[in-house]
Formats: structure tokens, sequence, C-alpha cells
């Protein structure tokens, strides 16, 4: 019993450290001018990432009559896309792939 309880708290103290560490982590980190999981461009995004300000953004290619609603009258076929998905590529908030 005495070998059991001590190998548990020894596991125990290295399981209250590690939540201990990342909690520092983040809390310091969040003190900074810029988070650091607001923007694209860090170690831990992919290719999908995009920053948020881009949420709402559409890509127009080809347009020579583009109305603000969105649709085109233009007979040269504009191709309007939403900036979501870029080629079959999701895309993905910087915050959600640094949560995740």
């Amino acid at each position: 019993i005495g070998f059991a309880t001590t190998v548990t708290n020894f596991c125990l103290s290295c399981y209250y450290n590690v939540i201990l560490a990342w909690a520092l982590y983040y809390l310091f980190s969040s003190l900074t001018a810029i988070l650091p999981w607001t923007l694209c461009g860090q170690w831990w995004n992919t290719d999908g990432c995009r920053d948020s300000y881009l949420a709402n953004t559409t890509t127009v290619s080809n347009a020579s009559d583009l109305r603000l609603n969105g649709s085109s009258s233009s007979s040269s076929g504009a191709q309007i896309s939403p900036a979501g998905n870029r080629s079959g590529l999701l895309l993905v908030d910087a915050a959600t792939e640094f949560w995740e």
C-alpha cells in the first residue's frame, strides 16, 4: 500500500505541474500586445489558416460588372466564390487552429 501511494502521489504531482505550467503559459501569453493565437504564420498553423479580419471577404475574379449585393449581370460570367474555400482548401480561423 505504501508503494502504490507513492506512485500515485508522483503521478498526481506531475499532472498538477503540467496543468499549472499550461495555465501560467496562457496567462502570460494573454498579457502580450498581440495575442499569439490571433494571427497566422505561427509554427502550429496549417496552409488553411486565415486571419480573422478576412472572415467575411469574397474573392472576385474576372468581374467587369459587379453589383453590391453579390450578383452579377455581366455576360462575361463573373465568378464569385466565398473566401472560406480556396481551391478545395478549407480555411480555418487562427484561433481555432491554436485551441484545437
